[in-house]
């Protein structure tokens, strides 16, 4: 998984220069014939923000391994600084938490206009897969929360831990026509980070 989130990272130049340019070195050194000093260059640093919206308790409970090794994938592929992690149980809808045995609820759109603008929001959940049910309320609560999502950023994905092939029949195969949803294996970690990079939705994807 750290390979793939490296390919979503965008990296640029900033800050105090502190890092050895080696061919602006040797550069220099040839257009002054002598070494003089080292040319210094800023170090290059992660633009790409990413937001995870994370179900967990009830059906997500058993998922609890592999949503941390997700997360320590981020860490290792240096997101960790640039990651902001956020909780919620079946849908989004009101209150985001900060923690994942939700407390410490805050407003959805206060999280999404300072965190969600312009960056890549990632929502992790079996959408009711996992217990192989249908919920019109559910699929409806996260048809609103989209809507309002999409106000703030299209860079907007959903990781289902549940395979593909579980999902006919449940609230995941509806939701799934309405955003970007993959299985968390490589094949659809791939396609979700090509959709956080601005490709197009697939075709019959949206509201």
């Amino acid at each position: 998984m750290t390979v793939i989130w490296r390919n979503l990272r965008r990296l640029q130049r900033e800050g105090v220069p502190e890092e050895l340019d080696i061919q602006g070195t040797i550069n220099q050194i040839c257009k002054m014939g002598c070494f003089l000093s080292p040319v210094l260059q800023s170090r290059r640093k992660n633009q790409v923000k990413l937001v995870l919206l994370i179900d967990c308790e009830g059906s997500m409970s058993p998922f609890q391994i592999l949503m941390e090794a997700l997360q320590a994938s981020l860490a290792k592929a240096k997101f960790l600084h640039n990651t902001s992690v956020y909780y919620f149980h079946n849908c989004p809808r009101g209150y985001l938490f900060t923690q994942p045995n939700l407390t410490k609820p805050e407003p959805i759109e206060e999280i999404l206009s300072q965190e969600a603008y312009d960056n890549r929001v990632v929502i992790i959940s079996d959408a009711g897969a996992a217990r192989r049910t249908y919920n019109s309320e559910r699929f409806n609560q996260t048809q609103t929360f989209i809507k309002t999502l999409c106000g703030y950023t299209y860079l907007y994905g959903w990781l289902n831990p549940v395979p593909k092939s579980q999902w006919r029949t449940t609230t995941a195969e509806d939701i799934a026509t309405i955003v970007p949803m993959y299985p968390i294996d490589r094949e659809g970690l791939n396609d979700l980070v090509k959709i956080l990079l601005g490709y197009p939705f697939p075709t019959g994807v949206g509201l």
